[in-house]
């Protein structure tokens, strides 16, 4: 959720793994997305990933962990981007021809790109809660 100068986060989303925070538990952290009011981002219904290449496959190993810290990640990038959809938040009070809101559902897309190569869309949500 974005509003004025500051995102409210699912505290999964900025957790080491082995932590386990509560599923409800909310992270305040400083910045928006550029919009006034209140807005909650959702994730779309279905996302989307790339076709599977059998001619560009990779292995992963899983040998022994040895206490080492490696950057696995180093070419991987989440990025975040926001389709057309958006549904004002109605409440009894409002007209419904309205057309500034004080809160609205953002759908937003969140973006796997691996070397600079789109790989997927991900709920973000689904990807970190633990249920």
């Amino acid at each position: 959720m974005s509003s004025g100068n500051s995102l409210y986060v699912s505290a999964a989303l900025l957790c080491d793994p082995f932590e386990k925070p509560r599923a409800s538990e909310l992270r305040r952290v400083i910045g928006n997305i550029g919009r006034s009011g209140i807005t909650f981002l959702i994730s779309p219904p279905e996302v989307k990933t790339r076709q599977p290449n059998p001619e560009k496959w990779m292995s992963i190993n899983h040998g022994p962990f040895e206490g080492n810290s490696e950057d696995c990640f180093r070419d991987t990038s989440i990025h975040l981007s926001f389709t057309e959809y958006e549904i004002p938040v109605l409440n009894d009070d409002d007209a419904r021809h309205v057309i500034d809101r004080s809160a609205v559902l953002l759908e937003s897309l969140t973006s796997v790109f691996e070397g600079g190569l789109w790989v997927a869309e991900i709920d973000i949500l689904k990807a970190v809660c633990y249920h």
